[in-house]
């Protein structure tokens, strides 16, 4: 009998809550929801609608009007204000209809430039990390328009800053995985032997036949194996590529092997006017949908206003060094389906030494939370699971590491009590972090300057992301540390780590100078976020004693050698 999966989506109740309040605070409030992929931001924005329908604060002559860019995420948002089950659910009101009027980016914007009566008083923007765009300007512009903007990050791909006061609502990843609202993926990786003399992750170097070969090759024998244990893992995947001609040679690689009908019903690739069947995008999507396995090769089709539970497998052909496109791609198979019996999503990537290539975004981004824009160090650390009684162990293998890190010379830290450090069980491992920053000017000179540390307990991971994002946005928009702290944020220096001016300015100073070393091209090695990763996915009892028997065993000899 398969564990009944209990999801909790009382989130929303409180985004609904928050986004009345500062709209109610400010009638022409510029705020962003905040919420992943999968945790149903559509959905919450339009049950916060219908709240303001009922309060009359949205009505026929003060409408909101919803835009989006995206034929797809059009017809489903329509779907969700005219569906059965969610006005049952949720009661809508019968104006919800026609109060709330849904369009493409360029008939929204028209209707905007004629509305001589003011008949819209909000505007809803569905991924909004496209609203820095200039067609977007005039939205903002209109000093009597309230916004509110949806988006899984807050961070736009291409680095420009959005014309936000700040969020609404922020919920991360990890709290929506531990909430069953979406699964946490599996990692996996196809090593690729050569390496890439790309300057781009863009580069067409990354379609060459050998590579091509050894994913293909890499790919079926998964499936393969898959098969041979009578489990379904990679049997519906999607394949992300940069160019429409890799997409199409992969593809070709793919058809080319002779058992790939053996392991595949449907094998294809799309892009935005075409396919491999010669069909609409819509008619080849519906096909690949009904089939029980499939491979679709893809370029910027299927990264927003795609969904089909059954996709259990996201493969990144191409790294990327954008978190946006990176998880609005994972996020088309972390969603948990409608049944209980679900499998674990797997996320691969396929990696290789790329030497004129300093950053790209890994499987270890979808639960740091903070900015990638400046580019840190991401240092993941994985602790094994333990039976439940015995979760003391989890306090003291991160008691252990930091114990280490503290002592290591190469830092130089200052010391720190960890007494009051306490993970409680396998779920808040992954919201206890670090987060070491170098403020000195010569990055050569690391002998005359001590790094600093932040600390995360779990409880205190909210603040730090909120904090970490403030600073980081307020240097891309060219602010100084005294605007920040005492004009734009000044309740940031209530937090421990920013409650003195030595501390606000090295915090602001290391991040400053790493936004200039990215400027300049450099590597950033002044920023370095450690994130505790928990390896959840064999939680076998025999499997949690022999961790637990390690643990042990590891403790004793630290022991001894003290």
């Amino acid at each position: 009998m398969s564990k009944k999966i209990i999801r909790d989506y009382s989130f929303q109740l409180d985004a609904i809550h928050c986004i009345k309040r500062d709209y109610n605070k400010k009638k022409n409030a510029r705020m962003l929801l905040i919420i992943p992929t999968g945790g149903g931001k559509t959905l919450t924005a339009i049950r916060a609608v219908d709240e303001m329908i009922k309060d009359n604060v949205i009505n026929q002559n003060n409408k909101c009007l919803w835009i989006t860019h995206l034929n797809s995420l059009e017809q489903q948002t329509s779907e969700v204000v005219n569906s059965h089950k969610w006005k049952k659910e949720f009661n809508f009101s019968d104006q919800l209809q026609s109060c709330l009027e849904i369009k493409m980016k360029q008939e929204a914007i028209e209707l905007l430039e004629n509305d001589i009566n003011n008949e819209y008083g909000l505007v809803i923007i569905d991924e909004c990390h496209h609203s820095s765009a200039k067609s977007y300007q005039q939205i903002f512009d209109n000093p009597k328009l309230a916004v509110l903007g949806l988006t899984a990050t807050p961070n736009r791909s291409d680095k420009k800053s959005l014309n936000f006061e700040g969020p609404t609502y922020q919920i991360t990843f990890d709290e929506l995985e531990r909430r069953n609202v979406i699964i946490k993926p599996k990692p996996d990786k196809i090593t690729i032997p050569d390496e890439i003399d790309a300057d781009s992750l863009k580069s067409p170097r990354f379609d060459n036949s050998k590579r091509n070969n050894h994913i293909v090759s890499a790919v079926l024998e998964r499936r393969r194996l898959s098969l041979n244990k009578n489990n379904e893992n990679y049997s519906k995947i999607i394949v992300y590529v940069n160019t429409v001609k890799h997409a199409k040679n992969l593809y070709e690689t793919f058809v080319s092997r002779s058992n790939i009908n053996e392991l595949y019903d449907f094998v294809g690739f799309i892009e935005g006017g075409k396919n491999s069947n010669g069909c609409s995008n819509e008619d080849f999507l519906k096909d690949f949908k009904q089939n029980k396995s499939g491979i679709i090769i893809n370029v910027n089709v299927l990264s927003e206003g795609f969904d089909d539970p059954s996709i259990n497998t996201i493969l990144m052909a191409v790294p990327t060094n954008s978190l946006i496109r990176y998880i609005q791609c994972v996020g088309r198979a972390i969603r948990v389906p409608d049944k209980d019996n679900v499998c674990i999503p797997i996320i691969v990537e396929c990696t290789e030494e790329l030497p004129n290539i300093d950053y790209r975004i890994t499987y270890g981004w979808l639960f740091a939370d903070i900015s990638d824009e400046l580019e840190p160090i991401l240092i993941n650390h994985t602790i094994k699971p333990v039976p439940s009684f015995l979760s003391w162990v989890y306090t003291n293998e991160v008691k252990h590491f930091l114990t280490s890190l503290f002592n290591d010379d190469k830092y130089n830290l200052r010391k720190y009590n960890f007494d009051n450090l306490k993970i409680n069980n396998l779920s808040e491992i992954s919201n206890s972090n670090i987060f070491l920053y170098w403020a000195g000017r010569d990055i050569n000179r690391l002998d005359d300057i001590r790094w600093r540390s932040i600390v995360i307990a779990p409880e205190n991971k909210p603040r730090f992301i909120e904090a970490y994002n403030r600073i980081n946005s307020g240097i891309i928009n060219g602010f100084s540390d005294r605007i920040i702290f005492d004009e734009l944020y000044p309740e940031l220096k209530e937090l421990p780590y920013l409650n003195n001016k030595t501390k606000r300015y090295n915090l602001y100073f290391a991040m400053y100078m790493s936004y200039l070393d990215k400027l300049n091209g450099q590597q950033n090695n002044r920023l370095k976020y450690i994130i505790f990763k928990r390896d959840s996915y064999n939680e076998s009892i025999f499997t949690r004693i022999k961790n637990f028997i390690k643990y042990f065993f590891k403790l004793y000899l630290n022991k001894k050698r003290k």
